[in-house]
Formats: structure tokens, C-alpha cells, sequence
């Protein structure tokens, strides 16, 4: 999905300065398992893979049927941003220039400032991510495997400790079910430890 070289980009604590990270997705969800009720298991479903200065890298040829997506070198740019939606209504409520605050941060969004992002507030599609995730976990509603979710401790499931790692967005050549968005989250002790192999990619689409 992305490939991000930290020593190009702006610092951003608690990221690294240097070193390369992989994010991977399955974009075959929808045949995993072969069960037209089955829910997509996010954990399953995405990699990460944090590369240091110095380590070795392979570059394997993609299994045939890979979904094809052409390399897109892009900058990277440090900017403000404004936050989670619906945070912002909650601590800006009543007060006499709220409508002014949502004009310009829509503004911003209509000319496409954020279509892809490193740390920050998801822009969000369909509901809350971050505070989406004790509802990913809860087994009642059959998103995750027991393996995947045995992956995290009770505690964890019910974190509010998790964060946005990445969003990835629509791009040319690139299809996310219909008009979607990919936002890939971790724990915020996962980042500290530069422990990459749980980041969840969770997709959302109109």
C-alpha cells in the first residue's frame, strides 16, 4: 500500500527518524473466508514491516493474482490538523464561531490537504476509528478470528491507547472498495517499542 522513508520526511515523534516502513493490505477481503456472511478480519489482513538503516531487503515478485498498484513517489510535508471530527464538535460546542471552525476545516478537506497521512486525526468515512476499536474486538460481531484477536491482551482490546499510524486514501490507479480509505492504527506502547507486527489496517467506504 505505501512505503515510507523517514529520513525524507518531516520528524514526527514518537515515529523514527530514519529507516523505511512497509504497509501491506489484502485487498481480497471479500473472498477470506469464501462466505458471502463472513466479516473481514482486519488483523489478518494487514502487515507492516519497519526496515532500519542498514538491514537487508528483498524484493520478491508479487504472487500473480497481487492487486496491481503502480509505484507513486510522493513528498511529504508537515501540516496542522484540525482532528477527529466529532471530538472537535464535542469540545466546540456553543461557542459562537463553531460554524466558522467546520467551514474551514471542510474547505480544507474539499481541496484534498489530507489524502494521505502519517499520525494525526483520521478523517473518517463511516463512524469513530480509533474509538471504534473495543467494537472490532468485541466477538459478538464476528470482525476478528480468535487468533487474531487472542494477538491482544483483554486490556489492549479495550485500550483507548490506540492511534493513527497511517491513512491512505484513494489515489490514481488506486481502488478502495467505493471511495474508501484505509486507516492503519496501533497502540500507542506498540509505537514507543517499534513493535509494527500489530498495526490494523481498517478500512472504511461510502
Amino acid at each position: 500500500m505505501a512505503a515510507f522513508d523517514f529520513a525524507e520526511l518531516p520528524r514526527l515523534d514518537p515515529l523514527p527518524h530514519e529507516g523505511t516502513l512497509a504497509l501491506y493490505w489484502n485487498f481480497y477481503w471479500y473472498e477470506v473466508p469464501h462466505d458471502a456472511a463472513a466479516k473481514m478480519d482486519y488483523v489478518a489482513a494487514t502487515r507492516a514491516y519497519y526496515f532500519a538503516p542498514g538491514d537487508r531487503v528483498v524484493h520478491p515478485e508479487p504472487p500473480r493474482d497481487s492487486y496491481p498498484i503502480e509505484f507513486n513517489p510522493l513528498r511529504g510535508l508537515a501540516v496542522a490538523v484540525a482532528g477527529e471530527p466529532g471530538l472537535v464538535a464535542r469540545e466546540i460546542e456553543g461557542r459562537s464561531d463553531s460554524q466558522a471552525l467546520f467551514d474551514a476545516m471542510n474547505e480544507l478537506a474539499a481541496a484534498g490537504l489530507y489524502p494521505h497521512h502519517l499520525l494525526g486525526a483520521p478523517i473518517e468515512i463511516q463512524g469513530p476509528v480509533l474509538d471504534g476499536m473495543r467494537s472490532l474486538f468485541d466477538p459478538k460481531h464476528q470482525y476478528l478470528t480468535e487468533q487474531s484477536r487472542s494477538r491482544f491482551t483483554a486490556a489492549e482490546r479495550n485500550s483507548g491507547d490506540w492511534l493513527l499510524l497511517a491513512q491512505i486514501d484513494e489515489d490514481d490507479g488506486l481502488v478502495i472498495a467505493d471511495g474508501g480509505v484505509l486507516h492503519f492504527v496501533m497502540l500507542r506502547s506498540d509505537l514507543a517499542a517499534r513493535r509494527f507486527d500489530r498495526v490494523i489496517g481498517v478500512m472504511e467506504s461510502h
